[in-house]
């Protein structure tokens, strides 16, 4: 065992005959821990000296047997145990490595000529949002089938005059994500708005915010919310077999809707929106009566409502909502449109629109491009929900 935490050693070589006469001795061991690593080894030759530049403290599970200047004997070598000076302790310091930052593309770095007469705004964008309304999930879609659905859109839209085989992470990826995150979000302030709208129509709940409260909470019992006509059990009747057609209906949007509604009503439920200046504000705090805990769940983001969105999206399979259901939903949004920024939540292309400058047929890529509106369904479902 080493006694002591510097050690110089001393080898010699001896030929094999004169140590055949040696008495067999135990290898001292070498077994952990060790508490520091030495950081050079220099080793010039067996003759050589060997040296640890760091203090290295060896420990072994039974007592020592070795003393300085004695001597023992291996089957190949003479090891002397001298004692020598205590060696200086070398401080590490880890390199300060700057974590590199990723590249927040604009629209200005699109590829250029893909703004010309709108398309990118007004047929590509809107093309993929109302593919997302499609999919069960709008919040949960895989990087894959969202990549070749752009790429696909990006080659009828844009691709005769600007071949381009996009890639994830690249300008037109990650605008294009931005836009549909942009999208979503209109879902949840809209229907935020409209509740808030729906309230300030009746006396009763206007300046009282008490009362909302109270509202909110019992139309969130039993998803109530999610009928124009609670009492009329026929809502639930309406719902019949599927169709040919099914397919082409915006159903995650639908569903992205009622997640939208059901996150106003509930932080009016918990009072955690106020009124400022005729401005709603959104207040974080948490309620224990409730167990809503609005630190956390006001976003309207991915984490907290994907899979509230695909329940409803299941719900909607189960009772095998009907297509004519769908366009009834979206036709009773559309009479609250008005004109308004990207991101909004109240603007509108119609097809016409779309399709100015293009010769190709949003019919030979996926839908008509019904997504600017899809997140106003959310207004459809709040019309008697008081």
């Amino acid at each position: 065992m080493i006694a002591s935490k510097s050690t110089q050693r001393k080898i010699k070589t001896i030929p094999g005959i004169a140590n055949q006469h040696a008495a067999p001795t135990r290898t001292p061991s070498l077994s952990a821990p060790i508490t520091e690593v030495a950081s050079k080894l220099i080793v010039d030759s067996i003759d050589s000296e060997i040296q640890f530049d760091n203090d290295i403290e060896m420990t072994d599970s039974e007592p020592s047997l070795v003393e300085a200047g004695t001597k023992r004997l291996t089957t190949m070598h003479e090891i002397e145990y001298l004692k020598g000076p205590a060696m200086k302790r070398v401080k590490n310091e880890k390199p300060d490595i700057k974590k590199a930052t990723k590249p927040k593309y604009s629209n200005k770095d699109l590829p250029s000529g893909c703004h010309a007469d709108d398309l990118w705004c007004r047929v590509l964008i809107p093309t993929l949002a109302e593919w997302f309304g499609r999919q069960s999930n709008p919040f949960d879609v895989p990087e894959a089938e969202t990549l070749a659905a752009l790429q696909t859109i990006w080659d009828k839209v844009l691709g005769e005059c600007i071949p381009h085989c996009i890639e994830i992470g690249d300008a037109i990826w990650d605008v294009a994500k931005q836009r549909i995150t942009e999208w979503r979000s209109g879902f949840a302030k809209t229907a935020l708005t409209a509740l808030d709208a729906n309230f300030d129509s009746v006396d009763e709940f206007k300046a009282d915010f008490k009362a909302r409260s109270v509202a909110a909470t019992a139309a969130l019992e039993n998803e109530a919310f999610l009928y124009e006509h609670v009492e009329d059990p026929a809502n639930r009747a309406s719902l019949s077999c599927g169709h040919s057609d099914d397919d082409m209906k915006p159903k995650g949007a639908v569903a992205l809707s009622a997640a939208a509604v059901e996150r106003a009503y509930k932080l009016f439920a918990t009072c955690c929106i106020e009124k400022k200046k005729g401005k709603l504000q959104l207040i974080s705090k948490a309620n224990k009566a409730t167990g809503w805990d609005s630190t956390m769940d006001i976003s309207f983001s991915g984490d907290i409502w994907s899979d509230h969105t695909y329940k409803y999206f299941k719900k909607m399979i189960q009772k095998k909502l009907h297509p004519s259901s769908i366009d009834k939903i979206i036709t009773g949004a559309k009479q609250y449109v008005k004109g308004g920024s990207r991101g909004s939540g109240s603007s509108v292309t119609t097809k016409e629109d779309d399709l100015s400058g293009s010769d190709c047929s949003l019919d030979d890529i996926l839908t008509e491009p019904e997504s600017d509106y899809c997140h106003l369904i959310a207004l459809n479902l709040l019309l008697s929900s008081i």
